[in-house]
């Protein structure tokens, strides 16, 4: 994986030009179509541009290439937060939590599921 282009790629989110990330995670994904960490941030990228299905795709098969990241299993339950499917994204913050109960964040996120019910 060229290093220097997913740098390119999480400071382009941080500054929250989705668009510009989202080109150079499409060029890293040619290059490496199985990164799971690629897909996992496209996946994040696309749902910030409304694209709940391409997100939910994305993060999909990230997870069945790695079923044990916790942290797919995270934006899994955020991609279903948006797309307001509340049961699923409670179930894969389940998952998250189990393989990781340490992770605070984890439990912020259960909360704002609750909320948005």
């Amino acid at each position: 994986m060229n290093e220097k282009l997913l740098i390119r790629a999480q400071q382009l989110m941080e500054r929250q030009k989705y668009k510009e990330a989202a080109q150079v995670l499409s060029d890293l994904m040619q290059m490496n179509p199985l990164d799971t960490e690629v897909l996992g941030m496209y996946s994040q990228v696309a749902l910030r541009l409304g694209q709940k299905d391409k997100a939910d795709d994305l993060v999909s098969q990230a997870l069945s290439l790695a079923p044990d990241n916790d942290y797919l299993y995270f934006i899994k339950s955020r991609v279903m937060l948006e797309k307001e499917q509340y049961d699923e994204a409670e179930k894969y913050l389940k998952e998250a939590i189990q393989i990781d109960p340490q992770y605070s964040d984890y439990y912020a996120s259960w909360a704002s599921i609750k909320l948005a019910r």
